[in-house]
């Protein structure tokens, strides 16, 4: 139980930071309404990405005790057909590489859902570190090497791309489908996750502009990298609280750490005002 929690929080913690350091690494590069363009597509993908799976992820995590491989091939059928309906009608009115990105977004979440609703931690662990790293290296290679956004784009799918590959192990046998109210639900709960996540983001940048939304993005990147610290506190605390150890102590530390946190944060935003002088008002987001 103790391994199991711990890696999960691992791989949540280490997506935040790869994600934190890719918009980072990215403000070094473009110009802010290119690095915009980017938030806006990637955004884009990542929300028509989690409505199209019609909750089958989260379907996979509650059934598979009872369902099998077969609940899992279900439900990779009914996330599937849509994503890639989905995909094909966004590359043919906007673009190829924004298409591929949703695709890419829709298998892998499905791949890494598989694998808890398995309750294989440490492979769920090894699928993020795995995606996240790539994610660090190939959409900036791709860049230099096409000098275009739609390197970017390229390269953010093929990372995620790779770790797909598990979907294709599942064992041959029949189709089992989650109950559609069930499902619906479901579905429900992921389009309001979506939406509250996303939407912000796809709606700024054709309304206020790209440059605007780049300043929003840069900013909340910054804040989702503190909001980071106390889920590292909590998913440690849990399992500690389970086997009955005495974690007043940390608790308290944990108390004293949120001040730390504040004044870091606005210290932090006077330091990137000089650092990113194109993001400043990025930084005047996360005070």
């Amino acid at each position: 139980m103790e391994t199991g929690v711990f890696q999960v929080a691992m791989a949540q913690v280490f997506a935040t930071l790869s994600g934190f350091f890719f918009w980072v690494l990215l403000a070094f590069l473009l110009h802010p309404f290119a690095y915009g363009e980017v938030a806006w597509r990637v955004s884009l993908a990542m929300l028509l990405s989690g409505i199209s799976l019609l909750g089958t992820g989260k379907a996979s995590l509650a059934l598979y005790s009872k369902g099998g491989e077969g609940i899992l091939k279900g439900c990779l059928l009914l996330g599937l057909l849509p994503s890639l309906s989905i995909a094909v009608l966004l590359s043919l009115l906007l673009d190829p590489w924004t298409g591929l990105l949703l695709l890419s977004f829709s298998l892998f979440s499905l791949s890494f859902h598989f694998e808890l609703s398995k309750r294989s931690y440490s492979r769920y662990l090894l699928l993020w570190i795995g995606a996240r790293s790539l994610t660090l290296l190939l959409p900036f290679l791709l860049y230099l090497r096409l000098g275009e956004v739609k390197g970017l784009l390229l390269g953010l799918s093929l990372s995620y791309l790779p770790f797909s590959l598990p979907l294709l192990k599942l064992k041959e046998g029949k189709f089992s489908f989650p109950p559609p109210t069930f499902l619906l639900g479901l579905w429900l709960v992921d389009i309001g996750m979506a939406s509250f996540n996303l939407l912000d983001k796809v709606v700024i940048g054709p309304l206020f502009g790209r440059e605007e939304l780049a300043m929003y993005q840069f900013g909340n990147r910054f804040f989702l990298l503190f909001a980071s610290f106390p889920q590292i506190f909590f998913f440690y605390l849990l399992p500690e609280r389970a086997s009955g150890r005495k974690v007043g102590e940390t608790e308290k530390k944990a108390l004293l750490a949120s001040p730390l946190l504040l004044l870091s944060s606005l210290s932090l935003s006077l330091f990137l005002s000089s650092l990113f002088p194109s993001f400043e008002k990025g930084a005047i987001v996360l005070r």
